[in-house]
């Protein structure tokens, strides 16, 4: 449980505020600045300061670092604070750093492939598509992918070309930050929360893996928040925010995200839907207001929609083609 102990230690850096619940904007600078706290303590001359970007209402919240980075102590990803401890081996983690122009990005995981998920946040941050990357486990406990061409630290090992991440753990950490049918999508007391986690846990095979219920000094009505732990294979679950106000526009597109869900749609049907509801709510996907990301499965019987929320609205689509 040192993990724990040093994770607590980490949040002390940056308190929660007061005054809940937060918006998506504050809650991605709250989170960008524990990032840089982090990174503060690990470097204390500040040889690699991150840059802090304010977020600003319909722009993504990014993590941005220069490299080499120091990512071996956790992974910030998705919306509501959602914590995967990074150990060996490297896929068995939920997000990825894409070294995008020269600029370093932490993103979560949508398709569990970090070269595909780098190739779509490069296109969406340039407007162009992506040269040839490279895939590599960085030797801190994370996957790291640059282009083709560029000169890796040294210490860093090359994944095969196709190298997956841990998609059950990945799938794991979007239901917990899910505001459609995950976590998120209401204010669950701890009895609630920890018996859909573990249905969550058997739905993704991770059966063998265990649930603790927040510790009794969190005051907050809503279980909210999961914590991964892939060495004791168990996920903590923590109560750090309240209700969400149902007029945000997210929880707004959430509420209509589950009618779509519910109907059994292919991935290709389902997307033009969720399109179609977001721009009846006045929300762009080329204002980066939301990103849809669509993961083919053909194994499934139907679309699951996942609606994460951290400076804009993610939204990932895993199911069948038509």
């Amino acid at each position: 449980m040192d993990e724990l102990r040093e994770l607590e230690e980490l949040r002390d850096l940056a308190p929660p505020p007061p005054i809940r619940p937060l918006s998506p904007e504050r809650l991605a600078i709250r989170k960008e600045l524990l990032m840089r706290d982090v990174m503060q303590t690990l470097d204390p001359n500040g040889s690699r300061s991150p840059e802090v970007r304010t977020s600003h209402v319909g722009r993504r919240s990014r993590r941005r670092f220069s490299l080499p980075v120091l990512v071996g102590v956790l992974v910030l990803a998705g919306a509501a604070v959602g914590w995967s401890f990074l150990r060996s081996p490297a896929q068995d983690t939920v997000s990825v750093q894409c070294e995008i122009a020269g600029v370093s990005t932490v993103i979560p995981s949508a398709t569990g492939n970090p070269v595909a998920d780098c190739a779509a946040q490069w296109q969406r941050d340039t407007g162009s598509a992506a040269p040839r990357l490279v895939a590599y486990d960085n030797g801190l406990g994370g996957i790291t992918v640059l282009p083709a061409h560029a000169t890796a630290p040294s210490g860093w090992t090359r994944l095969p070309s196709g190298a997956k991440q841990n998609l059950a753990m990945v799938e794991m950490q979007q239901w917990l930050d899910d505001h459609v049918s995950g976590l998120n999508s209401g204010c669950y007391d701890n009895a609630t929360a920890l018996a859909m986690t573990e249905k969550a846990l058997t739905r993704f095979g991770m059966e063998t893996w265990t649930v603790q219920p927040p510790p009794a000094d969190d005051d907050s009505p809503c279980v909210d928040t999961g914590i991964l732990d892939g060495t004791t294979f168990t996920v903590a679950l923590r109560a750090l925010g309240g209700a969400y106000d149902p007029q945000m526009p997210f929880e707004m597109l959430a509420d209509r995200l589950r009618s779509i869900a519910q109907t059994c749609e292919s991935l290709e049907a389902a997307a033009r839907q969720v399109r179609s509801a977001a721009a009846a709510l006045g929300l762009s996907e080329d204002a980066h207001e939301y990103e849809l990301t669509e993961v083919r499965d053909d194994s499934a019987r139907c679309t699951t929609i996942y609606e994460d929320v951290g400076g804009t609205i993610f939204l990932i689509l895993r199911g069948p083609s038509s």
